[in-house]
């Protein structure tokens, strides 16, 4: 209420504290037992008062309101809050190091082109080896149709003789023998009888 004391008290739980006693944020007075009294206050007391101390902190900030004569008078205690403040040393607020980069892209795609190129050239080489390189089948074909042409020849040759051996032998009868002819190296029969057949070529 208007023309009123008002007294403030900055203390702890256990013990009043000296302490600096500031309205709206502006230093008033500083007081050795802790307590501030306003004498008869007014309409221009009102604002926000709090109390720091140098051991416990600074205090929450209270309002304080000033009615008029006859009015109830609103008082409002002030109790110091010590701040507990956390000290963090410098390096707290420093970025973590960085982490290994990863390797660049580029790094890694030449690591795995080397890695891959020597395989890559070995299979394209045994591939084109393996295409170009004469099969089994084609040469047993070869030698087998080579070998069945001269087989047929000689046969023929044979059977050629075995058939003149044998219409001399009709020709002459019974009773022949065999001459050789030098042009064609080979025994033909000549009748005993004196009809010699006549020779090819």
């Amino acid at each position: 209420m208007e023309g009123d004391d008002v007294t403030l008290h900055c203390k702890t739980k256990t013990s009043n504290l000296p302490a600096d006693f500031y309205k709206d944020g502006s230093l008033i007075r500083t007081e050795p037992a802790g307590h501030m009294t306003i004498h008869h206050v007014s309409k221009s007391d009102e604002g926000l008062y709090k109390c720091h101390s140098s051991s416990h902190g600074e205090s929450p900030s209270s309002w304080i309101s000033v009615t008029e004569k006859h009015a109830t008078k609103t008082m409002l205690p002030v109790s110091v809050t010590p701040l507990l403040t956390s000290m963090t040393s410098p390096n707290d607020h420093e970025p973590p190091p960085p982490s290994s980069a990863a390797p660049p892209l580029f790094i890694t795609l030449v690591c795995h082109l080397v890695v891959f190129c020597p395989y890559f050239i070995s299979t394209l080489l045994m591939v084109s080896l393996y295409r170009h390189r004469p099969t089994g089948n084609t040469l047993n074909q070869s030698l087998t149709l080579q070998t069945l042409s001269n087989y047929q020849s000689i046969n023929q040759s044979i059977n050629q003789s075995i058939n003149q051996s044998i219409n001399q032998s009709i020709m002459c009868g019974s009773l022949f023998m065999l001459i050789t002819n030098s042009s064609f190296n080979r025994k033909l029969p000549t009748c005993l009888h004196g009809n010699v057949p006549a020779h090819p070529g």
